[in-house]
């Protein structure tokens, strides 16, 4: 080979060297994350998927650009997590975030090769979900909202706010064992407090308007509303039905009380789904989803409307009002 022509050959090594690592850049695989929701998906999004994303974008994801979600909604039917993480698996996501059981334990039982990061758990160690708390194990790992713990907090709030209560109602998604240890943590407040408790089971969404006449017969003076996905997607409805009967409600939810509930004593869920966008940054920077932890929540709110409680002729005591996180005029 001749000098010239050598000469020539090194140039175009160098330059394909030079251009290497921007043609790798260029090649990387953008990460894909499958998203559930079970509500009916919102523009804009709603207070806890926004966190979620505005959190995931901090440390240099743009969504649409260095990171895709794709989105898939139940439509307030449980029923279809299991073929909307089959859709998602079929796109070969990189990761699932499943928000509430139903959606987690759909993604858990659909596979054990995609990690997935659960937001809403009520006791993933109880429900065999995770092998511990202080380190998951598996392929899932989330935060929990340790919900039977807040349960005796909020009928003694509710008793500050209706002294004069004597009678109230639960309502429960029938289908869900995990809310179980926080019936029966209110079960055991009830009798503490000297309070009566009507427990009302939810086998679908359509039975909601037999419970409610039942409850409207017996007049409790105050429906609890737990904080499942079956009782939130339905808050509307509870929360028409109780102004309509001029009943005060109790919710483990903070958008039961911005829908026109009373009360609401429950874990901050936009900072739970700002530590879940931190679980799934560890996640597709290489962590194992099996050597994380499982977060507990670290901040509660305390919620009040007073605009529903004017309409009722409720007078909020002073002492609660000064513990309020959020009054809503």
């Amino acid at each position: 080979m001749s000098a010239g022509r050598r000469a020539v050959m090194a140039a175009l090594a160098s330059i394909v060297c030079a251009a290497w690592p921007s043609m790798a850049r260029a090649q990387k695989r953008v990460p894909r994350i499958g998203y559930l929701v079970h509500s009916p998906l919102t523009d804009p999004p709603s207070r806890e998927r926004a966190a979620f994303r505005d959190d995931l974008s901090k440390p240099g994801y743009a969504i649409g650009k260095t990171l895709h979600v794709e989105h898939r909604c139940a439509e307030n039917e449980p029923k279809f997590f299991t073929p909307l993480v089959a859709d998602l698996l079929a796109l070969e996501v990189d990761l699932i975030v499943a928000p509430g059981e139903r959606a987690a334990l759909a993604a858990k039982a659909a596979t054990s090769r995609v990690p997935s990061v659960f937001a809403h758990a009520p006791d993933p160690l109880g429900s065999a979900w995770v092998t511990s708390l202080a380190r998951s194990g598996g392929n899932a790992t989330g935060l929990s909202f340790i919900a039977p713990g807040l349960a005796g907090k909020r009928l003694q709030l509710l008793q500050e706010v209706l002294p004069a209560a004597r009678r109230l109602a639960l309502s429960q998604d029938a289908s869900l064992t995990t809310t179980n240890a926080e019936v029966q943590a209110s079960g055991e407040a009830k009798a503490r407090l000297g309070l009566r408790l009507e427990h009302h089971r939810l086998h679908d969404t359509a039975q909601l308007s037999r419970n409610l006449k039942q409850m409207a017969t017996r007049r409790p003076y105050a429906p609890l509303i737990l904080a499942d996905l079956r009782m939130i997607a339905c808050r509307e409805i509870l929360i028409d039905w109780a102004a309509r009967k001029r009943v005060p409600t109790m919710a483990g939810w903070t958008d039961t009380v911005r829908a026109g509930g009373l009360p609401s004593y429950a874990q901050s869920d936009e900072a739970l789904f700002r530590r879940a966008a931190h679980c799934v940054q560890q996640i597709l920077a290489g962590a194992k989803p099996g050597d994380l932890p499982v977060e507990q929540p670290m901040k509660f709110d305390l919620v009040i409307n007073l605009k529903t409680a004017k309409a009722l002729g409720l007078a909020v005591p002073k002492s609660l009002l000064l513990r309020a996180d959020e009054a809503i005029q």
